[in-house]
C-alpha cells in the first residue's frame, strides 16, 4: 500500500511533533526530579545541623546575618535589609560617601563591602 507521497509529509511531521513533545516532557521531568532530589538532599544536610547554626538561607522569618547592613532603605513606604553584596558598586561606593569613608574612590566592589561592614562594627 502506498500513500501519496503528500500524505507521507503530513505523518512524518507528525510523528517528529509528536517524538519532540515526549523528548520535551522528558526533559522537563527529569529537570523537575533532579531539583527535587537536589532540594531534599539540602534539608537533610540542614536538618542535621544544630539549630542556631546560620547558613545565610535567608527566610521570612530568619533574622538579618552579621553581614546585612540595614542602611533603612525606604521602598514604596516599607523598610527593607539590603545585603551588601546585592549592592552595585555606584550604590557601594554612594552608602561609602555617607559614611566618609577614606580612598573609597580606589576601591573595588570588595573593598567598599569590607571597608562598610568595619565602619558599621565601630
Amino acid at each position: 500500500m502506498d500513500l501519496p507521497k503528500n500524505s507521507k509529509s503530513t505523518r512524518i511531521g507528525q510523528v517528529l511533533a509528536a517524538t519532540a513533545v515526549a523528548l520535551g516532557g522528558t526533559i522537563a521531568s527529569v529537570y523537575a526530579l533532579n531539583r527535587l532530589r537536589r532540594h531534599h538532599k539540602t534539608q537533610a544536610l540542614l536538618d542535621t545541623l544544630p539549630p542556631d547554626t546560620d547558613v545565610g538561607i535567608e527566610d521570612e522569618t530568619a533574622e538579618p546575618a552579621d553581614d546585612v547592613y540595614n542602611p533603612a532603605q525606604v521602598t514604596d513606604g516599607h523598610t527593607e535589609t539590603v545585603a551588601l553584596e546585592q549592592m552595585t558598586h555606584e550604590e557601594l561606593y554612594r552608602l561609602a560617601q555617607d559614611h566618609d569613608v577614606a580612598g573609597r574612590s580606589s576601591m573595588r566592589k570588595a573593598e567598599l563591602i569590607e571597608a562598610l561592614r568595619d565602619v558599621d562594627h565601630d
